[in-house]
């Protein structure tokens, strides 16, 4: 099953992108009982353990979100929490978060261009707050390159407040 997931995964350029730098970097790929998480990354393992209760569809996306995440400890970005002010932290945190997400996002969608809903109605099933937004700017056109994070691009979600308001929150960025 493993082996038809990375199959799966590398079917798209940036599963086939992550698939090709977990390789050069010996990231080893696992599945195991997992309490609470689809997913992690361990740095100290170098290695990616999937839920193997999660459903093969989910474990699909799961898998380009922890390649992400050994991608950007490979690539220097790691946090600090004694470090770090804890504003920082946090800050820093939730945008490795959102990187990771729009990665799922985009192996999801095509996938789906491929003709293989199920990946993305499974992420967008648990995470259709993040998902939805990348979908309707997938559909104007919007998401042409396969790193969403290029220099310069922002990627914001409009939610619903509490008063009625519509807001928007940045999910991605990257600097200028």
């Amino acid at each position: 099953r493993l082996h038809e997931l990375i199959n799966m995964l590398g079917t798209t350029k940036l599963g086939a992108e992550l698939l090709k730098d977990a390789e050069t970097a010996g990231v080893q790929i696992q599945t195991d009982v997992l309490r609470g998480s689809h997913g992690c990354y361990s740095s100290e393992q170098n290695a990616v353990r999937l839920n193997a209760g999660d459903s093969f569809e989910r474990q699909v996306v799961t898998l380009a979100h922890e390649l992400r995440h050994a991608q950007q400890y490979k690539r220097g970005l790691q946090l600090d929490a004694f470090l770090d002010q804890p504003k920082d932290y946090l800050h820093s945190q939730w945008m490795i978060e959102a990187d990771a997400n729009v990665v799922s996002c985009l192996v999801a969608w095509d996938l789906n261009q491929q003709g293989n809903s199920k990946p993305m109605q499974a992420y967008a099933e648990e995470n259709g707050h993040i998902f939805t937004p990348f979908a309707a700017e997938a559909e104007k056109g919007g998401i042409s390159c396969p790193d969403i994070l290029k220099k310069g691009h922002t990627w914001y979600l409009t939610y619903a407040a509490d008063n009625g308001e519509h807001q928007q929150i940045c999910v991605a960025s990257s600097p200028d």
